[in-house]
């Protein structure tokens, strides 16, 4: 299983599994934790990070 690494608001680092993204979003302000920029929808939830959308389109691509 291939995991590509983020940073979630809090700074803390997390690795993300590309077969279990159903769609990535721009985190709309105030919704989701100070620092947060995209949302990582997951077949199981979702997680924040602060990357923005285009690099963690273009990293879950890659």
């Amino acid at each position: 299983m291939r995991l590509v690494h983020f940073t979630e608001p809090n700074g803390a680092p997390v690795g993300i599994n590309p077969d279990q993204v159903e769609n990535v979003r721009d985190a709309e302000p105030g919704a989701y934790a100070p620092g947060a920029r995209t949302v990582i929808v997951l077949a199981n939830g979702f997680q924040a990070v602060r990357e923005p959308r285009s690099e963690v389109e273009s990293r879950l691509a890659s």
